[in-house]
């Protein structure tokens, strides 16, 4: 089986936090720049909307990031209460080996 990037990412990160319980801070951490990217946009739009005097949108805007980071902390949440179930299933030899073939090709 050949693994994509993000497989392959995937991977490498369960393997490293196998041991250790699912940090969900540091998880929301690693996707920092999105978060940043998706703030200033809103931001923008939601000045914009204040401008021209529709303050209603930019209490829209305001709302889906915050819906959108409060989806992601109980996303995270929930693989966080999943994670020893999933490290106890997963087959890490077979991890180990597909591991391996990538660095191999």
């Amino acid at each position: 089986m050949q693994l994509s990037k993000l497989q392959r990412r995937a991977l490498l990160r369960a393997k490293e936090l196998r041991d250790k319980p699912f940090p969900v801070v540091g998880s929301m951490l690693r996707s920092w720049k999105i978060y940043l990217v998706l703030a200033v946009v809103l931001s923008g739009y939601s000045w914009f909307a204040w401008s021209m005097g529709a303050s209603e949108a930019g209490f829209v805007c305001l709302g889906a990031f915050i819906g959108l980071v409060g989806r992601d902390v109980t996303w995270f949440r929930l693989h966080a209460r999943m994670w020893p179930v999933n490290v106890e299933i997963t087959n890490w030899a077979k991890v180990n080996i597909l591991l391996k073939q990538k660095k191999e090709t």
